[in-house]
């Protein structure tokens, strides 16, 4: 169902009803900028908490990066410190500059992983299987 639109931004929502903690959705965003510059940030991690008040830790980017590799830990807190959040996440992008797009897939990094650390007492680690594609319009 659509849980925001206006003349830029349509944001869709849906909630698995086999689980209470499975969420998707899908915005498409017309973004102000060329693609290049709109996706930079998502590779600028000490720029981060400037445009994510949620999260309470400076980024850590873990292991060997490149442009289309990334391992980040992070932690958020919600609700004041109500609920604490631990992400660890591996990034990794596909870029097409012939075709003009960036895919992103974000997932979770498994144990036995050698970047794997075990999540910050008391706090929470979700799920996360994230997939994104950069077009340009």
């Amino acid at each position: 169902s659509t849980a925001y639109r206006d003349s830029n931004t349509h944001i869709e929502c849906m909630l698995d009803v086999g689980s209470v903690s499975w969420f998707c959705y899908r915005a498409r965003v017309r973004l102000p900028s060329c693609l290049k510059c709109a996706v930079a940030v998502t590779n600028e991690l000490e720029l981060l908490q400037t445009w994510n008040p949620l999260v309470s830790s400076p980024p850590k980017s873990l292991g060997h990066r490149t442009a289309h590799l990334l391992t980040l830990r992070y932690q958020a807190r919600l609700l004041r410190g109500l609920g604490k959040l631990d992400f660890l996440s591996e990034v990794n992008r596909f870029i097409d500059p012939e075709a003009g797009f960036l895919a992103e897939a974000v997932d979770d990094v498994p144990h036995g992983h050698s970047s794997y650390f075990e999540p910050l007492h008391g706090h929470y680690r979700p799920e996360m299987k994230v997939r994104k594609l950069w077009l340009p319009v």
